[in-house]
């Protein structure tokens, strides 16, 4: 029997499409696994339509990939059915991306339920999956899928540069390297980095705790990973940066692993930065599994908490750098859910940490803060404005991820809901973040934190509102309005990466940046796809205020440098078959 017939205990023709679903007009698809005896193909239906000769040979059952624990867009009297609702929670072994189970918020599951969508073998379009041809069968359960780490030789003794070059990367590291992740402290890091010299040197007295150490290193190896000319302007790292930040990386984690004694604030933040360092190197699976670990530091430490030490007993650097690494941690733990498709460790009603206080760093002593300076604009703030967008991002992963049945029209009042919330976000930026001044007239960090909440705000337009382009609904208006946003911040992606100046070159040093403009690209090749097919309602393909032909030239010329800057990351996130096949759809 077909799913659909299975999940109603109705009698099934066992053809492909079966009497019942082509009567109903319904998907017939014969998904579920079967364990009654010797398993029978479905048989093609006398009745199709000869004109589609991919339904009319006998397909076998293992060719039907189980979905990748899909939202369902059939619907059954407005409520999808029981039977996909528990494959959803459940997911066979063929839910998965190299062996890996991948959930509703991953674009891949999100492409399968398109796909599927637009009649095709779900398993074709997600043929990037075939890329673990390439992958080491000897590779650590925790690193399985990521991409390989540069071979550096093992080091007994490692030793810092020069103060010269250490002084630079530091400095590389706060202006260019981590715009909005802003969990450290940036005067005790100099300070931390200047007792690691001494160290070294032999300096009497002078001693730096390994997972002090580990910090420095950690710095050091993410700023070595940007290459930058005079002017600021970022290349992608090339074959001798990434060795030389391994070997920092590498002496990191020689001393993260002799760590003894309580948890320390410094164990958290060694941690972060040590996942953010995967990332930037193409290794998501494994920065996913330290993450986990840095999740239970942080719950170890109370950092979730709001502490109630009045303030003139407290460290005023620890406890922003508590909540600067509760918030940061909170950011990223929305992305690696999305990118991964699993759901966060971090649940918003686990928190009441109140965000940082948007201070510099060099106004922010153990005693307090000092200014002693005209005010200016803050660089800590782009940090709190980035964690609270992710906080809307999280509550959608959150109504992706849930079990819970729910009506089309529940679906986009929730996704209505979520877009007011963004708006009041952006209605909030302030001026220097906000567009309004010209990014050349400001200094690089300022240019940068624009551009990733220019991301971060298109990526959550688009995780709220990507479902409406699959969904099936009455309620023609709201679904307009949603699809309309959703291309709109597509649009506006593309857009931002091209006034930044991204080039191949310099998508190389953006995982970040990649993924988005990813997100994007889909979202309008599926959007010209439905709107070919006639899948869209009729007021958004007659009347819309998007050009077929503007947004496929700003598509493809996008399309050109990602391609050809993410070729060497890890499998899943190798972006070119995928975009290949669709962008041959759309052409089709």
């Amino acid at each position: 029997a077909c799913d659909s017939c299975k999940s109603r205990k109705r009698r099934c023709s066992g053809e492909l499409p079966c009497s019942a679903c082509r009567t109903n007009g319904s998907h017939c698809t014969y998904l579920a696994s079967y364990t009654r005896g010797r398993l029978v193909q479905p048989l093609p239906s006398a009745h199709h339509d000869t004109s589609s000769p991919a339904l009319h040979t006998p397909i076998p059952r293992q060719q039907f990939a189980p979905p990748l624990a899909f939202e369902p867009v059939a619907q059954h009297n407005g409520v999808e059915s029981n039977a996909r609702t528990s494959r959803a929670a459940s997911p066979e072994a063929g839910s998965t991306n190299l062996g890996q189970y991948l959930g509703p918020t991953s674009p891949y599951t999100f492409l399968r339920r398109a796909w599927k969508r637009f009649e095709r073998d779900g398993a074709k379009l997600l043929s990037a999956s075939a890329a673990q041809d390439d992958l080491g069968q000897s590779d650590s359960v925790f690193s399985y899928g990521d991409r390989q780490a540069p071979h550096v030789e093992p080091e007994d003794h490692f030793r810092l540069p020069d103060v010269a070059t250490t002084s630079l990367l530091l400095a590389q590291y706060f202006d260019l390297a981590m715009p909005t992740y802003r969990f450290l402290h940036k005067p005790t890091i100099a300070q931390w980095l200047a007792t690691y010299h001494q160290v070294e040197a032999g300096v009497q007295g002078a001693t730096l705790l390994p997972i002090r150490q580990a910090v420095v290193l950690l710095v050091l190896a993410s700023a070595r990973l940007i290459n930058a000319d005079e002017s600021q302007h970022i290349f992608g790292p090339d074959d001798t940066s990434r060795k030389e930040s391994e070997r920092f990386f590498n002496a990191a984690q020689a001393r993260m692993t002799i760590e003894t004694g309580k948890p320390r604030l410094e164990s958290i933040q060694a941690r972060l930065a040590k996942c953010l360092f995967l990332l930037h190197t193409s290794r998501p699976n494994r920065a996913w599994y330290e993450f986990g670990t840095t999740i239970q530091l942080i719950m170890a430490l109370g950092l979730h908490r709001a502490s109630n030490i009045p303030t003139n007993q407290q460290d005023h650097i620890a406890r922003e750098c508590r909540k600067r690494c509760l918030w940061a941690a909170s950011t990223l733990d929305t992305y690696l859910s999305v990118i991964l498709g699993r759901p966060a460790l971090l649940h918003l009603e686990d928190i009441d940490q109140t965000m940082p206080d948007p201070v510099e760093d060099e106004d922010l002593t153990a005693q307090g803060i000092v200014q002693d300076h005209a005010p200016r604009d803050s660089v800590i703030k782009a940090s709190i404005l980035h964690a609270e967008i992710t906080r809307i991002v999280k509550k959608a992963v959150h109504e992706h991820h849930s079990v819970e049945r729910k009506r089309s029209q529940q679906k986009l009042e929730t996704a209505a809901k979520l877009n007011a919330d963004t708006a009041a976000w952006h209605a909030s930026l302030p001026v220097v973040l906000s567009g309004a001044i010209h990014p050349s007239s400001l200094i690089p960090i300022f240019r940068r934190q624009i551009t990733v909440l220019q991301l971060a705000h298109c990526h959550a337009q688009m995780m709220i509102n990507r479902p409406a382009l699959l969904l099936d609904s009455s309620h023609t208006a709201l679904k307009e309005s949603q699809i309309n946003t959703c291309l709109s911040a597509a649009k506006s992606t593309l857009d931002s990466t091209l006034a930044a100046g991204f080039s191949k070159h310099t998508f190389q040093s953006f995982w970040y940046t990649q993924f988005v403009s990813f997100n994007a690209l889909t979202v309008i090749y599926i959007w010209l796809i439905q709107r070919k097919h006639g899948r869209l309602p009729a007021s958004i393909t007659t009347s819309g205020p998007f050009h077929e032909d503007e947004l496929l030239r700003l598509a493809e010329t996008v399309q050109k440098d990602l391609m050809e800057a993410s070729q060497g990351n890890a499998p899943s996130l190798r972006y070119s078959i995928v975009l290949e096949e669709l962008q041959q759809e759309v052409q089709r």
